[in-house]
């Protein structure tokens, strides 16, 4: 998800605890509550520094993002992170709600949310760099974000009813995304019962939440890709899948330095022509259109550069 969404979700997640006040007091008013509300903020934040990975490097993106600070061991180094530099300020808090909460906001607010997209993460770093995704929802999905800046606001106009207001945004939140996730379920059955040669069936939201749903299939040779809704799908193309017979194809899905692409590319579209020193490929994705990159190999399939594509894979492609 987006950082505004990670950030709204780690303030909820606080809001899950009952300030130190005891029963009928919604106001932080303890060094503690207020650490807890921060440290969950921080958490929910820190494990997209990994962005700053890489330096140009044309596939960090693909090698870091949604790496190891995303994993599942490395949460509570992140959550220790939050709590050392929250306890630096509120000095009296007590150690133990703080870093729960830090622990909870990172796996709650943040894993478990980009879980739910479709770019995946690596939560089983370092013991595998496998990408997992749900595809339920987009990466900005106003509908999850706007409910939580409701009520992040109203408890900022409103402090007696900041708890309520966003354990009622969660709430919400957590029903909707269980909606998607139900209708993700329908449509990839709907999908695989039309396609059912296939060998890989996703199916992913668009931009617009209540809109059509998008679709990929690989068959022999081929992806398919179109949209979906409850009883309907529409074809719109089909693109070479990568032809492994050509020697360059074959080198580049075989070049380590391109593994951590091929993973996160599930329908890639590979294309080779001879150049002087070898060849040059272009790799696309009929999934993700907006990304490409020009890859060039030496005569003996090394790889010898890499460089982004400008122009996306559209549909004149």
């Amino acid at each position: 998800m987006d950082n505004l969404t990670h950030g709204l979700m780690g303030l909820a997640v606080a809001a899950l605890r009952r300030p130190d006040g005891g029963p009928g007091t919604d106001l932080p008013g303890s060094a503690t509550d207020r650490a807890v509300f921060w440290a969950a903020l921080m958490a929910a934040e820190l494990p997209d520094l990994d962005i700053f990975y890489g330096g140009s490097d044309p596939l960090a993106g693909f090698k870091y993002h949604r790496g190891l600070t995303h994993a599942l061991v490395f949460a509570p180094v992140v959550a220790l992170v939050a709590t050392v530099l929250v306890k630096g300020v509120f000095r009296s808090a007590r150690l133990r709600p703080v870093y729960g909460f830090s622990l909870l906001a990172v796996l709650l607010a943040h894993l478990t949310n980009d879980l739910w997209t479709g770019w995946g993460t690596m939560l089983l770093q370092p013991f595998s760099a496998v990408r997992l995704g749900a595809d339920w929802v987009n990466i900005i999905d106003p509908l999850i974000t706007l409910p939580l800046l409701a009520a992040a606001l109203l408890g900022w106009r409103r402090p007696a009813l900041r708890r309520r207001a966003l354990q009622g945004a969660l709430l919400a939140v957590v029903l909707y995304v269980g909606l998607r996730g139900a209708v993700h379920s329908v449509l990839l059955r709907q999908v695989a019962a039309r396609y059912p040669q296939a060998d890989r069936t996703a199916v992913w939201p668009g931009m617009n939440p209540l809109g059509t749903w998008s679709y990929a299939v690989t068959l022999t040779g081929e992806h398919v890709t179109g949209t979906a809704g409850p009883g309907l799908i529409t074809e719109d193309r089909r693109l070479p899948a990568p032809d492994a017979a050509d020697p360059a194809v074959a080198a580049a899905l075989a070049a380590p330095e391109l593994q951590a692409l091929f993973r996160f590319t599930a329908f890639p579209i590979v294309t080779a022509q001879p150049a002087a020193a070898g060849a040059r490929l272009t790799v696309r994705d009929a999934k993700y259109t907006y990304f490409g990159f020009a890859i060039d190999l030496n005569t003996a399939g090394q790889i010898t550069g890499i460089e982004p594509l400008r122009e996306p894979y559209g549909r004149g492609h």
